[in-house]
């Protein structure tokens, strides 16, 4: 199960079992970065161009993998929508379904748009499992963030903002009362999907995210700030 081939899951609970799409091109060095996508996009949103994530990142030999969350992408992943206090559930069952890096391992989650509605409930109950956090202009977390105990409050957090986004003016005072530990990425003259105007720069923040080199992580920052 590595490269950017498919890759069907089955995670079985007390809900039954479920169909997966995903692309896994992990390896064995932690951490291990999740991009999960947003309501109009898909898996291959991050495995195909112009993102390319999944081959950017391996490349730096950072692990990655993405996947359809249910009721979204190829066959419509799971057949259906998961409700609200099912998508922790939902993420913690993958994980430890994948096993191995997946489910030992720390975890950097990158959370677009509608999936913060899976990622800050199971930031809430996981923190230990998480070493960093991506929202991009990730929703679905009001209603979480003020449960968030210290460990969650400590994970380390780069927020993705395009600069005509109007959900910024509400989500980022969000992030900014809950998280310690947070940088604020704007992409200039970008949407909502603000990674789909700059890919190279959507890469290379969430390549920092989980770089623990200090010269790696000294060159994108400049990156960073030559762009934004």
């Amino acid at each position: 199960l590595r490269g950017r081939g498919r890759s069907v899951y089955y995670v079985t609970n007390e809900r039954g079992a479920a169909a997966l799409h995903a692309y896994d091109a992990s390896q064995q060095s932690p951490p291990l970065v999740v991009l999960l996508h947003g309501s109009a996009y898909s898996a291959d949103t991050y495995s195909g161009p112009p993102l390319d994530s999944l081959s950017e990142l391996n490349g730096r030999g950072i692990p990655a993998l993405t996947l359809d969350l249910p009721g979204k992408g190829k066959g419509r992943s799971g057949s259906v929508m998961l409700k609200k206090h099912d998508r922790e559930l939902f993420l913690a069952d993958f994980f430890d379904a994948l096993g191995g890096q997946a489910a030992q391992g720390r975890l950097c989650i990158v959370a677009a748009s509608m999936s913060g509605t899976y990622a800050f409930p199971f930031i809430q109950k996981h923190a230990q499992r998480v070493a960093s956090f991506v929202p991009v202009a990730a929703v679905g977390g009001s209603e979480y963030l003020r449960a968030y105990g210290p460990e969650a409050k400590a994970v380390r957090t780069i927020a993705l903002f395009g600069s005509q986004d109007r959900l910024m003016k509400k989500l980022r005072p969000e992030y900014e009362e809950t998280f310690g530990h947070l940088e604020t990425v704007v992409f200039p003259d970008a949407p909502h999907a603000c990674y789909m105007a700059n890919p190279a720069l959507f890469n290379n923040v969430v390549a920092r995210a989980v770089t623990l080199d200090g010269a790696a992580r000294s060159e994108t920052a400049s990156f960073v700030k030559s762009v934004v």
